[in-house]
């Protein structure tokens, strides 16, 4: 078996969601997939989506260029096929959207692996250890006190256990433009703390809010901030300082009383370690679609067991698991890259209304795919 075509394709559809207050939107994004085909009819598929416009079509221009650079490799030939991508990217540099395009790429690598043999890819990782995964969803950011605790109100009832939110609004002007000033007005410190309380309120003291700083304080504000939501018992404090400082992750450990999560803007196994052998984080978050794929996420995982996947590639395949049984919703046809047949794109993404989950926020694991036909 070799490889005849790795495709980016760049698909347009709605987000999921859950009109769980007045100021619910539904809104569109972006998804980006990568399709291997291979020349015995056996397709796999990836995932890499990005956060902004531009990165999802740079991710997507350097898929394009490794398609040629991957004709005729053996698609199970994960590993090899792994660094032979990431050393061509060497004096460049080998993280970002070298990593991310090589995520995309090694995950669909595995799933040529998994059609060809009918297993599922946790079988290939010594089997599994549970018969589902704790999930998380989010709800609107950016909301006031009240409609923050009804958002909070309505994701429980819909079965979840845990959410997710960024409470500290509005953000300083200059970050619009790409600067991170690291700091935060009194008046949005204070709104943040209200909406977590209002938060915890609304849901009792059994679910788990977690907090995204997304990485854009300096440490006296992210100290500051973490120390203040210690008595509404938050689950993590994720990414409360840029990421490109190990020291100043290390203050803030060392400074707060609420537990630490960042990795899902960390690449590769290395990029880890200083984390976890210094002891900087409580959690780390690898996300399979931007660290290095589905076995770097693992390896991350088995250094102690408190790595939890980012929620991104968990989340759209559960869309499309999804897809056939809910048929809620409008169709979208997918938006053809420059150059492309629009005849031969995905059909279609149905928008969700739910959050990803399932009974009591949890995530069964499938047990096994169809065997490829060869």
């Amino acid at each position: 078996m070799k490889i005849t075509k790795v495709a980016p394709w760049l698909i347009s559809g709605p987000r999921p969601y859950l009109e769980t207050a007045e100021d619910s939107t539904p809104s569109n994004r972006e998804y980006v997939f990568v399709e291997v085909s291979t020349d015995e009819g056996v397709t796999g598929w990836g995932e890499v989506t990005g956060t902004t416009h531009t990165a999802n079509r740079a991710v997507c221009a350097v898929i394009g260029h490794l398609s040629e650079f991957l004709e005729g490799e053996d698609p199970t030939h994960i590993e090899r096929i792994w660094n032979k991508i990431f050393r061509t990217f060497t004096y460049m540099g080998s993280r970002g959207a070298s990593t991310s395009a090589i995520s995309g790429i090694d995950i669909a690598l595995w799933d040529i692996r998994g059609k060809i043999q009918g297993l599922p890819i946790y079988e290939f990782f010594g089997g599994p250890v549970r018969e589902s995964v704790p999930v998380y969803c989010h709800p609107e950011d950016g909301s006031t006190v009240e409609l923050s605790a009804q958002h909070a109100k309505a994701i429980v009832e819909a079965g979840q256990t845990a959410f997710k939110v960024d409470p500290w609004y509005p953000h300083h002007p200059e970050e619009l433009h790409g600067y991170l000033t690291g700091k935060l007005t009194a008046e949005a410190e204070n709104h943040g703390v209200a909406v977590i309380a209002a938060m915890r309120e609304a849901v009792g003291p059994d679910i788990e809010i977690l907090i995204d700083c997304h990485g854009r304080f300096d440490v006296p504000t992210a100290i500051r901030l973490a120390n203040a939501l210690q008595p509404y018992n938050i689950f993590w404090f994720e990414e409360p300082v840029p990421v490109e400082s190990y020291a100043a992750l290390k203050q803030v450990k060392e400074s707060v009383g609420v537990p630490i999560c960042v990795g899902e803007r960390l690449h590769t196994r290395w990029d880890f370690l200083p984390v976890l052998e210094g002891g900087l984080a409580d959690f780390i978050m690898p996300d399979v679609t931007w660290t290095g794929g589905i076995h770097y996420g693992a390896e991350e995982d088995r250094y102690d067991g408190r790595g939890l996947l980012h929620p991104d590639l968990a989340t759209r395949r559960q869309r499309a698991d999804q897809r056939d049984r809910r048929g809620a919703g409008d169709d979208h046809r997918a938006q053809p890259l420059p150059g492309r047949n629009k005849s031969s794109q995905p059909e279609r993404i149905r928008r969700i209304h739910r959050p990803p989950g399932g009974p009591q926020g949890r995530r069964r694991i499938p047990v096994r795919p169809p065997r490829a036909r060869l």
